[in-house]
């Protein structure tokens, strides 16, 4: 499971919602990472952002992580 530390950024066209957040992995390592998913019908995103995170985390999405690469 992913946790999700700060929300950077949030995009939704329709019912499809991109992601972009600073994710911490159960290691405890930190990484930038984005993710999009789509909403039920009768769904909608929190307007409070303590209660998004809490809403996106519990989908427990798929993200791709950026992770930085010091050795060049």
């Amino acid at each position: 499971m992913m946790y999700i530390n700060l929300i950077e950024s949030i995009r939704q066209i329709k019912n499809q919602v991109e992601v972009v957040a600073t994710v911490e992995k159960e290691d405890g390592k930190t990484f930038l990472g984005i993710s999009d998913f789509f909403l039920r019908s009768n769904e909608y995103l929190p307007d409070d952002e303590d209660e998004l995170t809490y809403f996106i985390e519990d989908l427990d999405l798929i993200w791709d992580l950026y992770i930085p690469n010091y050795d060049d």
